[in-house]
């Protein structure tokens, strides 16, 4: 009796470790998933930041050739 109860406890262990390792897998999916659109989002942010840098400039330069801020 005690032999079966060990060797439930055994496959019930098994069986535990085996969901906690789908939730790892699953966990680590979700992470590399965040961090791709963070990504993303980064690099859409500096190219936008880059393109009102851009507009800047040329704002800049037009007023500095009309001498307005002389």
């Amino acid at each position: 009796m005690q032999n079966d109860d060990f060797w439930r406890q055994v496959q019930e262990h098994e069986q535990q470790m085996q969901e906690f390792e789908m939730r790892m897998q699953n966990f680590k999916s979700s992470v590399a998933e965040v961090m791709e659109a963070e990504a993303k989002a980064n690099k859409a942010l500096s190219d936008a930041l880059q393109a009102c840098l851009r507009e800047i400039d040329i704002v800049l330069n037009k007023v500095n050739q009309r001498g307005d801020l002389q």
